[in-house]
């Protein structure tokens, strides 16, 4: 084998490696993503209100139905009726 047929053989495997990383990467968000969707649901279910604000990004905004567009932060007003 020659030397160029061996750096034409090392570029294919490092592209395919390349590939392969980006594939990783790919299933690891949409592991992450499940895992956060698992943990808003399992809060909904049981009730845990600021467990489920936390699965939102900090300048997230909630429509509340009704009631208006909230900073999630502020913790809108309808937010203590949930408690209940």
């Amino acid at each position: 084998m020659t030397l160029e047929e061996t750096e034409k053989r090392l570029k294919a495997v490092e592209d395919g490696l390349k590939e392969m990383e980006k594939s990783v990467q790919v299933l690891r968000d949409i592991e992450e993503i499940k895992l956060l969707q698992y943990r808003y649901v399992n809060a909904l279910i049981c009730a845990e209100w600021d467990d489920c604000t936390d699965c939102f990004a900090e300048n997230a905004k909630v429509d509340v139905y009704l009631h208006g567009l909230y900073p999630l932060a502020c913790r809108c007003p309808v937010s203590q009726d949930l408690h209940r």
